[in-house]
This record gives structure tokens, C-alpha cells and sequence, in this order.
């Protein structure tokens, strides 16, 4: 087991995750978040989003899209994703 954070600057920790996990040739990632679930929509400003109990990452991708910046309020960095994608 290996626990990590953020160490780069400009870097969200979900992608230091994924680039660790390439590195050591890890087949799975925990996310430790503050959400219990995906949703196919922002639950939050949706009283009918969905929760998601299993997806692909190209799915995946196509709810949280491809630009990442600093704050944003996503389950998981769109790039982190991306890069997940290509491993798995």
C-alpha cells in the first residue's frame, strides 16, 4: 500500500495518483474524497441526478470533460482521468 499526496505545484493530487500508480505498476486507485458516490450530474444543483455505482473511464470522462484548474469541484481531475484511461 502507498499513501500520497500532492507534491508539484499546478498539479492536482489525483494526477500525482495516477502518474505514482504508472510509476510502480499499481492496477488500482483509491480516491479518498469527501463524496460517497459519482452522479451522472452535480447533486448538489440537481435534486434528480443519478448515483453511479460502476464506470468506465471514457464515461466517466464525458461527465467531468478534459480541462483541469486549481479548485475545481470535481470527483476525480479530468487529466488524472485520461492518463487512468490509457492504463487501464
Amino acid at each position: 500500500m502507498l499513501i500520497a499526496g500532492g507534491w508539484k505545484p499546478g498539479w492536482s493530487t489525483d494526477f500525482d495518483a495516477v502518474l505514482l500508480a504508472k510509476q510502480l505498476n499499481v492496477s488500482t486507485i483509491i480516491n479518498i474524497s469527501n463524496i460517497d458516490h459519482v452522479h451522472d450530474k452535480d447533486p448538489k444543483k440537481f435534486s434528480d441526478a443519478k448515483k453511479i455505482k460502476s464506470i468506465s473511464w471514457q464515461d466517466f470522462r464525458k461527465i467531468t470533460g478534459n480541462e483541469w484548474k486549481a479548485g475545481l469541484s470535481l470527483p476525480f481531475d479530468p487529466i488524472a482521468a485520461k492518463e487512468a484511461e490509457k492504463l487501464d
